[in-house]
């Protein structure tokens, strides 16, 4: 089984409270709080050069999910074992 990592915002403390509780037992489960307490700054302008790269576009999209949901969860080798 791929490792799962759950990253829970910081401010939903009652959905870390229920993945921990559910998955606390599981050893390819890790459950998270998110301990960023600001946005990531985002450019006015985008960059003159394009130089993006899998790992930001990966790290924008659990940004969104954090920001949307409330949770991201992050599979496989991105996950620790």
């Amino acid at each position: 089984m791929d490792p799962l990592l759950f990253i829970v915002r910081h401010d939903q403390s009652d959905m870390f409270d229920y993945l921990s509780d559910a998955f606390g037992r599981d050893e390819h489960i890790q459950v998270i709080l998110d301990q960023r307490l600001a946005e990531r700054r985002q450019a006015a302008d985008p960059p003159a050069r394009e130089r993006r790269r899998a790992r930001s576009r990966r790290r924008r999209g659990i940004d969104g999910e954090l920001r949307r949901l409330g949770l991201a969860v992050v599979r496989g080798s991105h996950a620790p074992a």
